[in-house]
């Protein structure tokens, strides 16, 4: 294992200053939903941003990856 400091690897490996995306596992299905609300929730609150609508975040699981993934292979089916 190779431990590297955040911001060391943002900016050498990734070439960014800023955080672009955090992954979590939840240990049940059945939790996704509660957990994806108490994150957004958590957000908006340390970031004071009044409404989800104002958000300059998203929050996706697999899922909803699933369902876009899906939505674009049905279209380039179309189009061939």
């Amino acid at each position: 294992m190779v431990f590297v400091p955040l911001t060391t690897s943002q900016e050498r490996l990734f070439g960014t200053k800023y955080l672009s995306d955090i992954s979590l596992s939840v240990a049940t299905a059945e939790t996704v939903d509660a957990t994806k609300a108490l994150i957004q929730s958590t957000l908006l609150t340390h970031f004071n941003i009044k409404s989800a609508d104002a958000a300059n975040f998203s929050i996706q699981n697999q899922a909803d990856m699933v369902s876009t993934i899906s939505s674009v292979t049905g279209t380039l089916k179309l189009f061939l």
